[in-house]
């Protein structure tokens, strides 16, 4: 069982730091977004690291993982007007 851990986990190479940059701009979301927007920005981040590993021609990926990070930022407003109109005033 650790042997099998141990392959599998070897088999994944780490990423550059700009990778993770580039996958990571939703987290920015925090800042504005709070927690909400936090979870938001994790999801779109694990969304685009899983994008980023995948065999997409590249422009494909670009595209696809800034429409993630919009994806979560609409997420997130929509969430946010919820919570306004049900708890708010």
């Amino acid at each position: 069982m650790t042997d099998t851990l141990n392959s599998e986990a070897k088999e994944k190479p780490k990423l550059p730091i700009w990778v993770h940059l580039v996958c990571g701009w939703p987290f920015l979301m925090v800042f504005f977004g709070g927690a909400i927007g936090g979870a938001m920005g994790g999801l779109s981040y694990w969304a685009n690291l899983t994008i980023y590993r995948s065999t997409l021609p590249s422009p494909v990926k670009v595209l696809a993982i800034l429409a993630s990070g919009g994806a979560a930022i609409l997420a997130w407003l929509l969430i946010a007007v919820a919570i306004h109109h049900l708890w708010g005033k």
